[in-house]
């Protein structure tokens, strides 16, 4: 049964190069945050710090990582 909420769960292993700034910001924001949580990315990529995570961080436009960046 496809739930229209879930979509498919793509656990990434090794993330692609084009994700590793957005893994980086989501790690600095949790440093110290001890909580398990996970990261979507807009390419439905998802980076898991634990098992079951206790929420996940949607990212839907990576402008939004470029806005957070220059502080905007």
């Amino acid at each position: 049964m496809n739930n229209a909420l879930s979509p498919p769960r793509q656990t990434s292993v090794k993330p692609a190069v084009s994700d590793q700034p957005a893994i980086r910001i989501f790690e600095r924001l949790l440093h110290g945050y001890e909580v398990s949580a996970a990261l979507r990315l807009w390419n439905d990529t998802i980076h898991e710090r634990d098992v079951s995570p206790a929420f996940t961080l949607v990212v839907r436009n990576p402008m939004v990582l470029r806005l957070w960046c220059r502080g905007g």
